[in-house]
């Protein structure tokens, strides 16, 4: 009777044993099934919703950088003027040559357009369309600083501008890269955007491009070669401003953008410039030398004259000066005739 007892209780226990064993299979069970779900409709929205997102936002963005190209095409590669801008009545334009320097630049002409597309994205960019599916998207700021000149310009402080666009120009396309941080909800589920990305046929690069190759001609045979012109892709029309002052208009049909225009200013032939001390110590009686450097700006070749002592072709001045104060003149002259004069005042004790 003891055994037959014993036997039921264990049977008793081993049935209790299975139960609890089955219930915790359940909940754990049951609680990964909810966690697989939960995650499950969080990667539905997401999968949903994101593309609608991106399509609405690069879709603006292109809206955007269409007009950034077009309006900084106008204007020289900016679309804000600065200390080297040629101001008319009608508008501005940035030098792209100014006095035999280059102020093409295309890292400013790619900052001016992502400032111009980060200004205007508010104007086209109205999430509410995406209430009536009750999602939220909220708008982070973004990490990136824009260029403090530009922001100042405006009026802006950083905290007014929360996106950043770096543009990439190419001679056949304009790639934008814009930091959106978007944070999406809907109920509990929720992911973020951070960054867009879009490409613009453009003929922008190719503009700038073309510019440098018309300024270099210049500068080889200091003439406008038509014949040189007419061989260029696109059609070259230059208008004079007064004697030193012209704006070059480049078009290219169709394109984006349809023309480039700019600026360039040469006052001519510019003379040579000196650089020397104005007053050169030496010991009396025993011979000297001293050297005087000059530059030109239309890359001209110089010759040099001294007063009172030689100077060797590279503007070497040698000699042996008495005790006292000589007075020298050092004339520097182009090869098209320019030239300018400094005095030195060489002192020997």
């Amino acid at each position: 009777m003891k055994k037959r007892g014993q036997v039921t209780i264990f049977v008793v226990l081993g049935i209790v044993l299975l139960a609890l064993a089955a219930g915790i299979f359940y909940f754990v069970n049951q609680g990964a099934k909810d966690g697989l779900d939960v995650a499950g409709e969080k990667t539905d929205f997401s999968r949903q919703i994101r593309p609608q997102i991106v399509q609405f936002v690069e879709g603006c963005i292109e809206e955007k950088a269409v007009e950034a190209i077009d309006v900084a095409s106008r204007h020289g590669g900016i679309v804000m003027y600065d200390e080297h801008t040629l101001v008319t009545d009608t508008t501005f334009l940035r030098y792209a040559f100014k006095d035999g320097i280059s102020l093409l630049d295309e890292s400013l002409a790619s900052r001016h357009i992502g400032f111009y597309i980060d200004l205007a994205l508010p104007t086209c960019l109205d999430f509410s369309v995406f209430e009536e599916q009750d999602v939220t998207i909220t708008l982070r700021p973004s990490t990136s600083v824009h260029d403090v000149n530009l922001l100042y310009g405006y009026g802006l402080a950083p905290e007014d501008l929360p996106t950043f666009t770096n543009v990439i120009i190419s001679p056949t396309t304009v790639r934008v890269e814009t930091e959106y941080n978007l944070y999406v909800e809907q109920g509990d589920t929720s992911f973020t955007i951070d960054r867009f990305t879009f490409e613009v046929p453009s003929t922008l690069g190719s503009a700038i491009r073309d510019a440098k190759t018309i300024q270099q001609q210049y500068d080889e045979s200091n003439v406008i070669d038509l014949t040189f012109l007419t061989g260029l892709e696109p059609q070259v029309t230059i208008h004079p401003v007064d004697e030193s002052t012209q704006i070059y208009s480049l078009f290219y049909g169709n394109a984006i953008p349809s023309y480039f225009a700019y600026a360039v200013e040469s006052s001519g032939n510019a003379a040579p410039v000196l650089d020397v001390s104005p007053v050169i110590n030496v010991k009396a009686g025993t011979p000297f030398s001293f050297q005087v450097a000059a530059t030109d700006a239309d890359n001209d070749a110089i010759s040099f004259e001294a007063s009172r002592f030689a100077i060797s072709d590279k503007g070497i001045v040698s000699g042996t000066a008495r005790a006292g104060r000589s007075p020298v003149t050092i004339t520097a002259t182009d090869s098209q005739g320019a030239s300018v004069e400094k005095e030195v005042m060489v002192i020997a004790k």
